[in-house]
């Protein structure tokens, strides 16, 4: 402690005793009192019976004034007590003051600087307060004394050295600042830190799905669907949702009546469906044709769809859609065109097709208006329309909005790191991101307070493709790839459909898949008698001509050809055909016995041959090769890509068909690619199955990926990965769609800004009501900051300085503070919803200037106030009271019963005066004696209130120098109170003393 300090303590113990000991007044003696010899004993009185019972009761009043007079000497030494006990421990706790210590027995306590000890019950509540909000770490003093469990019971002494008293127990994260003086919150969070938490994707993969899931009935998981009409009415077999069960072997059926059929020989549509829409120019038409819709749970932008046949029988090439119409509704609008397709012809495969007109609708329809390969008019068979699969496409972040991001973006300016960090702090966030940094070294500001929302959706990475295995087919346009069930993967071109690429190998046995093979089919009708002499079985042969092979070998070729091809195109490997059923030839060998001669290959394997008679049935049997013509193109963990016979992997028929031969070339896992993310959600196709441009299949470790890129080739890529943010002096930004995320150490509360309050000696805040809070004059300057809108109308103040916008305010009840633009010499004054009730920005030319409050509260609290954030006002406890203007603090509220108590004696004191004083107005009479004794007490009197008065004075006098170094013994307002109780004091004594004048007075 300094000099002034020790110098000053000294002198306040000086004065302090000397009040002490002048102010004390003297217990009555056993000898008797003046009243006794002189009034009571009736010296220069009348005698009579009046008198003595006047006396009598005088007597009785002296007793009792004797008794208050003692007690009040009783509760004046408590006063004083107490208030000498107070100083006592707040001048000298600098020891234990802010500091943790220990009792003997384990407890430990933390010391306020007003010297309250506070439990602090456990290891995680120390943990909670240890180094933060003013609270010490964990270093404490040992006091050498044990715990009493009356220390449980607030404001017990406790005897150490200085002395020390009880409060309250500690809370979790309680502060330790400021007790016993006035907070104001002006900020959100003092001193923020922050800790690095990630970098983390902002949306999503871009992922294409189909967004309607495998449908077991019109109206499934929140999906419906519908059509106009329905084959047979049996829409378990053929209804709309048919063609949504992601199932190739069945198929949505229009119906077969005059009111739905389309024209059996152009497909052109003849029924009389139609319904109203809105064309591609906005103009209101009408639309003839079956129709099948989907509505979807919520709206959803599709950008492209697929149609795949009915495969069997034939039916792709009539009855598949020609020329049809894609169309987009939302409940209560009106059906738009989307997208349009013409003269389009179909094989087994589906074709897909891009959207032209995207938007977001709740309802797809497709409705055909021709239906049939145009190259099938003379089949008669395009009467209806099927369809086995309608399949929309949808991208991932086709509807990504800002309200779909990771983390909230209000789309302004970017911001440096500081920026950003404070933006989160002004704005009650907890957590901040930076992304899609540039050169200077801003970045998008992204804020949130939900930490697995910000996560969600995983670490941003780059990702390196590496090409390790292509087709060499880019710059086609492609329908896309397909295993086939020959043993080869193809890749189709669009609109020839003609195979771009094929891979090599493929077994020969499996030659059209295992079916009758259309290029080696044979079949003669005669093929008997070729060599034989003609006529042979009309009864004269010739000795000189036999038929020959013209006319006879192979004259049922064509049509057992396009047997095969049926065959092979309804998937039939066993069928019957009459040999003749289609011959339209004559006699190929008159006059012999002619039977049908036949052979065939399932496949590429052995031929397969017989003899039947005319006009019976050939029996192709292929069941067994077509059986053993299954194949599967795999993405193997060795990281080949390889073509094998079987169903799949757990079916997998001898060695390899065809491999890339890529084994040990994979990189990284990436869980990205994975194959439960891809097409089909395995590492495999099967045949008949493929890809759409722009659709893939991945390894089972994410290690590889396959897709069928649109610009024609397929391609076999491997990644590398690496996190998605850089590192710029210390701090991690994001880079597109990528969050560098930081944590702060506390999120401010915005209904806590410009409270004021007062937090007492066991820190309770109490909060103060906006009748005691004024404007004041001092101001807080935030540079480099501006708080936009809220300003004072007339603004701005043109050619101003600070000082001027600083009068400005103060004159105005209504400022807040205001806002000077150094570029310009401009400020504006603002309301009370500026920063910090509004948000500030960022502007490297104005400075930010807050007005501060004045307090209206007790003589006995202090004016000045100690600014704090919205955290710390959370975490102090909480009085049930407010504050008031009769609320005392330090010592008054120390004191404050001790002087009631004093008051009450010192009127009942005035009040058996006054009596005394009435009965002595009635005696009527003096005595000269009487007057000689009250004129020595008089003196005396006199004598004591002078050197009374000196006392005050030389204490008044020596006020201010007590004031130099306050914390070296009390506080300010401690001290006025201090000065307030001896004062008190010195002027009750003289009151009760003139009491005591005017009583002898009326003896006289």
């Amino acid at each position: 402690m300094s000099t002034t300090t020790l110098n000053q303590g000294i002198m306040f113990k000086k004065y302090q005793n000397k009040i002490r000991n002048e102010t004390k007044i003297k217990k009555p003696s056993n000898k008797k009192s003046f009243w006794e010899k002189k009034i009571l004993g009736k010296e220069g009185f009348e005698s009579g019976d009046y008198a003595n019972a006047q006396f009598s009761e005088i007597k009785v009043l002296q007793d009792k004034l004797n008794e208050l007079l003692a007690e009040y000497d009783i509760q004046n030494k408590g006063l004083i007590g107490k208030t000498t006990e107070y100083s006592n421990i707040v001048s000298g706790t600098g020891k234990y003051s802010g500091k943790n210590v220990r009792f003997t027995t384990g407890h430990i306590c933390y010391v306020t600087k007003q010297g309250v000890v506070r439990y602090i019950g456990s290891p995680d509540l120390w943990e909670s307060i240890q180094g933060k909000y003013g609270c010490p770490g964990y270093e404490y003093i040992e006091l050498g004394i044990p715990w009493s469990d009356s220390y449980w019971t607030e404001g017990t002494i406790i005897p150490t050295d200085p002395p020390l008293i009880s409060g309250v127990p500690m809370s979790a994260n309680e502060p330790c600042e400021n007790y016993g003086q006035n907070v104001y919150v002006n900020e959100f969070v003092r001193n923020p830190t922050e800790k690095y938490v990630g970098c983390y994707r902002d949306k999503p993969d871009n992922v294409i799905k189909n967004p309607v899931p495998v449908l077991n009935s019109d109206s499934d998981q929140g999906f419906q669907t519908l059509s106009s009409s329905v084959y047979l009415g049996d829409s378990n077999s053929f209804g709309a949702f048919r063609a949504f069960d992601q199932r190739n072997d069945t198929w949505w059926h229009s119906d077969v009546r005059a009111e739905t059929n389309y024209n059996a020989s152009t497909g052109i549509y003849e029924g009389q469906t139609s319904f109203p829409y809105i064309d591609t120019t906005g103009t209101a038409q009408t639309m003839y044709g079956e129709w099948l819709w989907v509505h979807l749970p919520a709206s959803q932008i599709v950008s492209s769809y697929e149609i795949i046949p009915r495969p069997d029988n034939g039916s792709f090439t009539t009855r598949s859609p020609n020329t049809w119409y894609i169309m987009g509704l939302n409940a209560g609008q009106s059906w738009h065109v989307i997208d349009y397709q013409e003269n389009q012809n179909f094989s087994q495969e589906g074709k897909k097709f891009n959207i032209t007109y995207p938007g977001s609708y709740e309802y797809y329809l497709i409705v055909p208006t021709v239906v049939g390969n145009s190259d099938t008019a003379s089949s008669n068979n395009r009467y209806c329309v099927q369809i086995a699969a309608f399949n929309l496409s949808v991208a991932s972040d086709s509807g990504f909005t800002n309200d779909n991001r990771a983390m909230s973006w209000d789309q302004g300016a970017y911001q440096t790191y500081d920026a950003c960090k404070q933006m989160a702090v002004d704005r009650g966030y907890k957590y901040f991101g930076l992304q899609d940094v540039r050169d200077n070294g801003t970045a998008a500001c992204l804020l949130s307070n939900d930490i697995a929302r910000t996560e969600m959706y995983g670490e941003a990475m780059n990702t390196n493709m590496i090409p390790i295995w292509d087709s060499k087919t880019y710059g086609h346009t492609v329908n896309g790839m397909t295993m086939t069930i020959g043993g080869n993967a193809v890749i189709w071109e669009s609109g020839t459909n003609a195979e771009i690429w094929i891979s090599p190998n493929a077994p020969v046995d499996c030659a059209w898949g295992g079916y009758a093979n259309p290029d080696t089919v044979q079949g003669s009708f005669g093929g008997n008698c070729v060599g034989k002499p003609k006529n042979i079985d009309c009864g004269n042969p010739s000795p000189t001509e036999s038929y020959g092979t013209e006319g006879i070998v192979g004259n049922l070729n064509p049509y057992l050809k396009n047997a095969a091809i049926n065959s092979y195109n309804s998937s039939t490997p066993n069928f019957s055909y009459s040999s003749l059923s289609e011959y339209t030839g004559g006699d190929p060998a008159f006059c012999c016995g002619k039977t049908v001669t036949y052979s065939y290959q399932c496949g590429g394997g052995p031929f397969k041959s017989g003899e039947i008679g005319g006009g019976a049935n050939i029996d192709f049997d292929c069941s067994a090769e077509v059986a053993n013509c299954k194949f599967f193109l795999i993405l193997q963990g060795d990281g080949n890509l390889c073509i094998y016979r079987g169903t799949g992997p757990n079916d997998q028929r001898g060695g390899a068909v065809w491999c890339a031969m890529t084994n040990g070339q994979q990189k990284e896992p990436n869980p990205d690619w994975v194959a439960s993310k891809g097409k089909f959600g395995v590492n495999y196709l099967v045949s008949g199955q493929g890809l759409l441009p722009g659709e893939w299949i991945g390894s089972d470790d994410g290690s590889l990926k396959l897709i069928m890129q649109t610009d024609g080739n397929l391609v076999l890529y491997t990644s590398t990965r690496n996190l998605n943010c850089v590192t710029k002096e210390d701090k991690s930004y994001g880079g597109g769609w990528a969050n560098a995320v930081y944590e702060l150490n506390g999120v401010g509360n915005g209904n806590n800004i410009k409270k004021l309050g007062y937090v007492d000696s066991n820190g309770s805040l109490s909060e103060y009501p906006a009748d005691m809070i004024g404007k004041g004059t001092d101001y807080k300057m935030i540079q480099n900051y501006d708080s936009a809108y809220n300003d004072i109308p007339g603004m701005p103040l043109q050619n101003s300085n600070v000082d001027q916008c600083k009068s400005a305010c103060n004159s105005n009840n209504d400022c807040a503070g205001f806002v000077f633009d150094r570029s310009s010499n401009n400020c504006w004054i603002k309301d009370g919803n500026m920063y910090p009730k509004g948000q500030r920005q960022p502007n490297s030319n104005i400075d930010l200037y807050l007005r501060s409050p004045t307090l209206n509260n007790n003589s006995s609290c202090s004016k000045a106030v100690s600014p704090i954030d919205t955290v710390m006002w959370d975490r102090y406890k909480k009085s049930d009271k407010a504050m008031s203007a009769d609320t005392t603090c330090g010592l008054a509220n120390v004191t404050q019963s001790s002087v009631q108590s004093t008051d009450e004696v010192k009127a009942q004191i005035a009040d058996i005066a006054s009596q005394i004083v009435d009965k002595l107005n009635n005696l009527g009479t003096s005595n000269a004696v009487l007057n000689t004794e009250m004129e020595k007490t008089k003196t005396q009197l006199i004598s004591n209130i002078d050197k009374y008065k000196k006392i005050k004075e030389e204490f008044n006098k020596n006020t201010a120098t007590y004031a130099v170094n306050i914390s070296g013994i009390l506080n300010d307002t401690d001290q006025r109170v201090l000065q307030e109780n001896y004062t008190y004091m010195f002027w009750s004594i003289l009151a009760i003393g003139i009491i005591i004048i005017i009583i002898n007075m009326k003896k006289k």
